[in-house]
């Protein structure tokens, strides 16, 4: 049954990802007729930026989808009464399609992908880490992307290695990347804290270990992560 629902429901998102994409075409279309271009620059500048982007480029993309399809619309109002009935019946099911693809797509995702809640594991861990260790202490998140994204919000302490954020800062994003590219044949705590201690020049920093038994204790464990200390 699960398999079936997220069958029918990828349909549906690919469907009104379709529709979608058809509408911003027209709507690209009347701009261009319009030389409305200033929504098309806005739409450009949001869509570069790093991680923001995507949720800033929604307005001006909400624009296009707007102005697409009253242009549709108006090409309807040229067509003989029959093809006229046919076709804004068609487009009018098009955009209810579209207006619940956001819907679908979060449902998509909580039956699809399996890390995009923290587990309670986590949620202890992070919680002890929080009540636990100092303030001004350092991480380096070996983990998913989803715990490294957590993690400092929850925890309330420094990750050195978490990109989210770094795009504004090109030394720091320099440094994860290093960090990231040098550590990709680690398989040791001395190779993962020489690389840190080179590239971070920071001198006492938590590790927190998801899917990896390291050659030394850790300092706290349990069914998510385990954590090991540099000192």
């Amino acid at each position: 049954l699960q398999k079936f629902s997220q069958f029918i429901l990828y349909g549906i998102i690919e469907s009104s990802y379709f529709i979608l994409t058809t509408i911003m075409i027209f709507g690209i279309i009347a701009i261009f007729e319009k030389r409305l271009y200033q929504i098309l620059l806005f739409f450009l500048i949001f869509s570069i930026l790093p991680r923001e982007g995507k949720w800033l480029s929604s307005l001006p993309t909400s624009l296009i989808l707007g102005i697409g399809t009253q242009y549709l619309f108006s090409l309807i109002q040229n067509f003989s009464d029959l093809t006229k009935k046919f076709s804004f019946t068609l487009l009018s099911f098009w955009i209810i399609m579209a207006l619940v693809t956001g819907v679908f797509d979060e449902h998509y995702l909580i039956l699809t992908e399996t890390d995009i809640h923290l587990s309670e594991d986590a949620k202890v861990g992070m919680n002890w880490v929080r009540t636990n260790l100092p303030q001004n202490s350092y991480f380096i998140v070996l983990s998913s992307p989803n715990l490294i994204e957590w993690f400092p919000h929850i925890t309330r302490r420094t990750v050195l290695n978490v990109e989210y954020g770094a795009e504004w800062d090109l030394e720091d994003l320099r440094k994860i990347k290093a960090f990231k590219n040098d550590t990709l044949e680690c398989e040791t705590f001395n190779c993962y804290k020489s690389a840190s201690e080179r590239i971070f020049k920071k001198y006492s920093i938590y590790y927190v270990v998801e899917n990896k038994n390291f050659e030394v204790a850790p300092m706290y464990k349990n069914g998510e992560f385990r954590i090991y200390s540099s000192n």
